[in-house]
């Protein structure tokens, strides 16, 4: 079971970049973009893989494990999942993660650094947790900002807990995030990266 998660760990994680020329100025082709857009969307899918196996109370799926999972899954995001100085030199918070909740028909939302909701997901108290995506992701164009591209992609997110005692939560929620695309340098190779900025709730209706 390690194994396979770590594996599924390395698939995505090599997905996100690609190694690049080295060029004065950061642009992408158009053929380039569209390649991006299919590898945000398989980023996306293996994310909410992610999610699914740290709310598992499944036997396999330790603590141990769970928390190998969430270092992975931080390495979406951008600067790990911590704050980070930009192009700029100007620090910036860590990527937010926005949650929500429906209570008699009423919507309640929360904010928490990425880190915080994924060690908060560790421990729901669900005996059976499902997060999965739903329908189709929608992606608007890359576009230039600085040195650097970003995108904004939108899609459903289905959470269902179930507790022992019978009770069962489930809704659906329209969630938006943010999307970096830039260049970074590891011993004189340059690599295109994409990672995942903060995340949105834009609506939350029952499922």
């Amino acid at each position: 079971m390690k194994k396979a998660i770590s594996i599924l760990i390395f698939m995505a994680l090599s997905a996100s970049f690609i190694p690049i020329k080295a060029q004065d100025e950061f642009v992408l082709s158009e053929e380039e973009q569209a390649a991006f857009k299919e590898r945000i969307a398989s980023m996306l899918d293996n994310f909410h893989g992610y999610l699914s196996m740290i709310g598992s109370k499944r036997a396999e799926n330790t603590i141990e494990v769970k928390k190998s999972i969430i270092k992975s899954t931080l390495r979406l995001f951008i600067g790990d999942g911590e704050s980070y100085t930009d192009i700029n030199g100007n620090l910036q918070k860590a990527p937010q993660m926005q949650v929500s909740l429906l209570r008699n028909g009423v919507e309640s939302k929360n904010k928490y650094p990425i880190k915080t909701y994924l060690n908060n997901l560790m421990y729901i108290n669900y005996k059976k947790v499902t997060i999965e995506r739903a329908e189709t992701i929608r992606l608007s164009n890359l576009y230039k900002v600085g040195d650097h591209y970003e995108a904004v992609a939108t899609f459903y997110q289905i959470f269902r807990g179930e507790r022992g005692d019978g009770y069962v939560y489930s809704d659906k929620t329209e969630k938006r995030i943010k999307i970096y695309v830039y260049v970074e340098e590891n011993e004189g190779v340059r690599y295109t990266v994409a990672r995942f900025g903060d995340i949105d709730v834009v609506q939350t209706l029952p499922d």
